[in-house]
């Protein structure tokens, strides 16, 4: 479990099992992030929900997402 210093994770956020943000991400209102990966730079949007997923760097996720790499 690991939230890089220069990482914004909102305050309503809900994160859970393993994840690892990285730097200069940001995690919007709402979003639920469960055994996720986000590297560097990566954006997950408002009302989001991944699980399982892996978020390369500089990518943009927004909906429902499972077991995938964005």
């Amino acid at each position: 479990i690991r939230v890089a210093k220069s990482a914004i994770v909102a305050a309503s956020a809900q994160l859970a099992g393993f994840f690892s943000i990285g730097t200069d991400c940001s995690v919007g209102d709402d979003a639920i992030i469960e055994d996720t990966i986000l590297w560097s730079g990566a954006q997950i949007a408002s009302k989001s929900h991944l699980q399982g997923c892996i978020v390369r760097s500089e990518k943009k996720a927004s909906g429902i997402h499972r077991n995938i790499d964005i």
